[in-house]
């Protein structure tokens, strides 16, 4: 019965529609509040390839500080990079890992709970991602009013 009505943290990867993007979803996939949840990264990953101030998604606020409640439902998103930067063969590992680890700890009842998510993006290499054919066709009319307009 604890385990349907619990909270559920998921740390998924994915590739936003329509782009090369991979992001990542922290998600309360549960029925009730995670509590004081603490995400921790294992490497460094600078957002978009970028090694610069402010683009480490480690010293990101979610990353450093206690969330105090994650709601059910709740989803936060990041973004990494596109996968052509992330899987490159001349990719620097210190800057854009393809695989890496978020611990989460999170509290629910007088339960605490410490899961490790292990991120695999190199099977994104090989890949396909739908395509959403109302973007397409929207995309096509776009190119016809821009004709149009010369």
């Amino acid at each position: 019965a604890v385990a349907m009505g619990r909270p559920y943290v998921t740390v998924t990867p994915f590739v936003l529609p329509g782009t090369p993007l991979i992001s990542l979803k922290i998600a309360n996939t549960g029925q009730s509040p995670a509590n004081n949840l603490r995400l921790v990264i294992n490497k460094d990953f600078y957002k978009f390839a970028e090694k610069q101030e402010g683009k480490n998604i480690t010293t990101f606020k979610a990353f450093q500080e206690p969330i105090e409640m994650l709601a059910p439902g709740a989803e936060l998103t990041f973004d990494l990079a596109q996968g052509f930067k992330i899987l490159a063969e001349d990719a620097d590992p210190a800057v854009v890992p393809s695989t890496f680890t978020i611990t989460a700890s999170y509290e629910f009842s007088d339960t605490k709970v410490e899961e490790r998510n292990v991120i695999d993006l190199r099977p994104f290499e090989e890949s396909t991602q739908p395509r959403d054919l109302i973007v397409s066709e929207l995309k096509e009319i776009r190119k016809a009013i821009e004709k149009i307009k010369e």
